[in-house]
């Protein structure tokens, strides 16, 4: 599947120049975001030009920062729609704190230009909304169809959809919803972080095609959630890293597979996961060994906890003998880190290959459901690695 993003053209439509933003427009973003946003906002518009749709559902709207850019870049009337009710107020505030600036900027330099307002007198009321709901697989359609009808200023006014970056489940929840939804004519979605699709409360949410759900219940795909965590693999990632950095990461799933060993010595059978460890932890086992009584989760009552030192598994944990038996393990096995190395660079050539079917999986479900739809590149991968848009017009 093509990853590179030269004459870009969407349905048929060839897509201008991306934007190229002024500091004062960008504060608070880092330069993966100013990357996404400045190449998102051109496609957008050019999406939602036939029709000319003037209203856009941002979904998983985050901070908001491409919702503000489409208002003064496009004249567009955008609707966050998110999940975590303090990313709707920060959303908020970061669209004020930007019109304050360019107020200022253009009280001094009248030539300040505006996007698509440019030459006005007075800089615009930014009258992007954002809204706290949560979108999820098994939610009642209805229920969104209400929430849309009480925002929107006309009930059948036409919108388009937009989503950067929807994390697990919701790509495939706003695929459905544009499928369902008559009002919605436009859609850009953005996928990421795949394995979260496979998730407790939920049924896991590929295939969503008819063609793909043929071909894995033929030749079934045994460890899913594996799978999906090569679809988020970065291979571009490992050609660019330091030797260094090579190292750290070939240890940290070496390091991991000699704890899991020795977690599973000790009885332990329950799930676990280890939080965030720093990067150079990773240089030597055992700063890793004597880092991991903190940093291991357990469940209790459906809730990630931090091991208890007095619990039967906290004992062990934070014992003398479980990092001299850790230590012992990891030195018997040393030989075969070369294993990790060699896995690494069939993850990184297959990486690919497990991203295109999870990204054509989607796209056959609209072509399958008679929707015109087409999937392009629109970031630089090496930037932004989950650069594949689904855009689609009905």
């Amino acid at each position: 599947m093509p990853r590179h993003i030269d004459n870009l053209c969407l349905l048929n439509e060839s897509v201008g120049e991306p934007l190229h933003l002024e500091q004062i427009w960008t504060i608070g973003m880092k330069k993966k975001k100013i990357h996404e946003v400045e190449r998102l906002a051109q496609v957008i518009s050019s999406v939602n030009k036939v029709p000319e749709i003037q209203t856009v559902l941002d979904i998983g709207a985050g901070k908001g920062y491409i919702s503000h850019i489409l208002k003064y870049y496009s004249k567009m009337n955008v609707i966050g729609i998110e999940g975590q009710a303090t990313h709707s107020t920060s959303a908020t505030t970061w669209g004020e704190k930007l019109r304050d600036r360019l107020i200022k900027r253009k009280n001094r330099d009248e030539t300040f230009l505006l996007g698509e307002y440019s030459g006005i007198e007075n800089v615009p009321e930014d009258n992007s909304r954002f809204f706290h709901y949560f979108v999820e697989p098994d939610m009642d359609v209805s229920d969104f169809k209400n929430m849309l009808n009480n925002v929107l200023d006309n009930d059948n006014e036409e919108v388009g959809m937009i989503s950067l970056h929807a994390c697990g489940n919701l790509s495939p929840s706003i695929l459905r919803l544009f499928n369902t939804l008559d009002n919605v004519s436009t859609l850009v979605n953005i996928g990421c972080c795949y394995m979260k699709m496979v998730e407790e409360n939920y049924q896991t949410q590929f295939p969503m095609s008819k063609v793909v759900n043929d071909l894995l219940a033929a030749n079934p795909i045994e460890n899913l959630k594996s799978f999906l965590i090569l679809g988020t693999e970065t291979p571009s990632r490992y050609l660019e890293m330091k030797e260094t950095d090579l190292l750290r990461r070939t240890n940290q799933l070496f390091f991991r597979s000699i704890l899991d060993l020795v977690i599973r010595t000790s009885d332990f059978e329950d799930e676990y996961l280890i939080k965030r460890i720093h990067p150079n932890t990773f240089m030597n086992f055992g700063d890793y060994i004597s880092s991991i009584p903190k940093k291991i989760r357990i469940k209790v009552e459906g809730n990630w906890e931090v091991v208890n030192p007095e619990s039967g598994f906290g004992r062990v944990l934070y014992s003398e003998e479980f990092k001299i038996q850790a230590t012992e393990i990891y030195e018997q096995n040393l030989h075969k880190s070369i294993i990790t190395a060699i896995w690494l660079s069939i993850q990184s050539a297959l990486s690919p290959c497990a991203e295109s079917l999870i990204i054509l999986d989607r796209w056959l479900y609209l072509n399958e459901n008679n929707i015109n739809a087409q999937i392009v590149p629109i970031f630089d991968q090496n930037v932004s690695p989950r650069n594949l848009a689904i855009v689609a017009r009905k």
